[in-house]
Parts: structure tokens; sequence; C-alpha cells
């Protein structure tokens, strides 16, 4: 589980964060081992976000094979339930399908302890790290280890093991503005709360990106193959973070990162050159 305390920039807290930073930027998780409720999950938190996607007609568009699955999920409605909604991910070959939420500065933990219609819930919601947008060339999106069962992204608590990261198919990223975008797998890693790699969010352009993702590939611990291939296409890459351990206290995570290249835009103009992330305001 994460807990974060943004005021103007992230900020430290004793005993958890998700990016905290001052001189130091650090990610601090509390694992799901607090109580058989979290262990096996909030089951009927499960079951509503199941009926959330079924609803909405993204895992039956996915089933189908459907190119652009965000033209069959009703943002609309969505809004209505949640104006927060930024995203849906769906990772093929697990359980992975939510919608995915964009907190204020103000509420940065809210969705800690919150499902998607704002109630009380130990399983939470996906949420992006408020220094980013749904649109943005790199997102992180958090999600809870829930222990044994398989809600939220638990799924991905072993990612960095080579047999683990070899079942993971590919991730599909849907936004209202942009539709829907296909990732594939790029690499994974098991980190301490210190790393900071991943923490990029602006890029002077395709080829700063590119280098970024060639460093990050180069500490992961296990990678695809055709990794640079994949890298040398990418546009957008979408990273997925999640506790690495069920046990309290422990400071690894793990972090899956997934490439892809957006349809009908240029490189260059996929990626934001010299702008602030869209999901923070400037600072002074």
């Amino acid at each position: 589980m994460f807990t974060t305390n943004v005021t103007g920039r992230p900020t430290l807290r004793a005993e958890s964060g998700i990016w905290t930073a001052r001189t130091a930027v650090t990610l601090g998780l509390v694992s799901g081992l607090v109580g058989a409720h979290l262990i096996y999950g909030d089951l009927a938190t499960q079951q509503h976000y199941q009926q959330l996607a079924t609803a909405g007609g993204h895992s039956q568009a996915q089933a189908a094979g459907q190119a652009s699955a965000s033209n069959a999920i009703d943002w609309s409605a969505l809004k209505l339930q949640n104006g927060d909604i930024a995203a849906w991910v769906r990772v093929n070959g697990t359980s992975i399908d939510y919608p995915v939420v964009m907190p204020t500065k103000a509420e940065s933990e809210f969705y800690l302890a919150h499902d998607f219609w704002r109630h009380d819930s130990p399983a939470g919601c996906p949420f992006l790290d408020v220094r980013c947008a749904a649109d943005d060339p790199h997102a992180i999106v958090y999600g809870h280890h829930m222990g044994a069962s398989k809600a939220m992204f638990s799924e991905l608590y072993d990612g960095y093991r080579e047999e683990s990261f070899a079942q993971l198919g590919t991730l599909v990223w849907s936004t209202p503005q942009s539709g829907s975008l296909t990732l594939e797998p790029l690499c994974a890693l098991t980190v301490d709360s210190s790393f900071k790699t991943v923490q990029r969010f602006v890029f002077d352009g395709t080829e700063d990106l590119h280098k970024w993702l060639s460093d990050l590939s180069d500490q992961a611990s296990t990678r695809v193959s055709d990794a640079a291939t994949l890298i040398q296409g990418a546009t957008k890459a979408v990273s997925l973070v999640t506790c690495s351990s069920v046990v309290p206290g422990r400071q690894q995570r793990t972090i899956v990162v997934f490439v892809g290249q957006e349809t009908g835009a240029s490189q260059d103009n996929a990626v934001l050159a010299g702008l602030p992330p869209s999901g923070l305001p400037n600072e002074a």
C-alpha cells in the first residue's frame, strides 16, 4: 500500500509515502499484510470493479481484439461516477482491468484507502503520480499489493522475476483524449525506495526519451530480448508500481515498464520537450 503527502512538491512521511522528495527522492510503501481482509482483498470492491469493466464494455472489446477499445468505454458515465477518472488500464494475461484516477494535490492520499466510487476501501484505486498526466510521454500508476489475492496490482509483485515477467501480456492504456494504445512489456525492476531513474516525466525529444528507457532497461532485473528495438519505436511509456513483498516495512518495490508508439503521431510531436509535467503546477 502507499501513502503520499504532496504540498507543492513531494515530501517524506515517517512511515510511508509514494515518490517522496526533498534532497532525496524515495518510494515508500507499506505491504498488504495487515489483516486477513487485506491479504485476500476487498472482495466486494473487487466485484464492483469487475462489474464496472463489464458494464463499460472495455473487457469485451479487448476480448474481441478490437483495436480501439477506448471507443467502447463510456467516459461520460465514468466521469459522472467520479470526475477524477483519467484512464483505464488493462494488462492481458492478468486480472488487472481497472479505472485509473488522477488525484488532486489536496487529496493526494485519498485513493490509498478509497475506491473509484470514493467509498472507504483497503483496496483503493489505481492512481497516477501527481507529477504526470495520463497522456504524458511517461505515466506512473500505483496500485496495491493485496497479498494472496489477485486484486489491484498483486499479480505484478514478482514481475521482476524472469518467469513471472514472461507471463505478462500487453498493456492497453485508454484515455478520453487519446483513445487506446497497446504497449509491450519492456522490462521490470525490483528497486530500493531511493530509486530515482524511473521518475522522469519531461523529455527533450524522442532521443532523450529513448536514452532514458535504455538506461532504465540496463538497470532492470529482466527485460525482453528485443528491448532495443522496442525502445527505438517508443513514444509512450507506462510504469506500474507496487510492493515487492507482503511483509510490512520492506523497502523493495516492483516496477513493470511497458512501451508503445502512438498511432498517427510523429515521434517528435508525441514527446513533451521542455514542458513541466501537466499533472503538477509550476513550482516557484
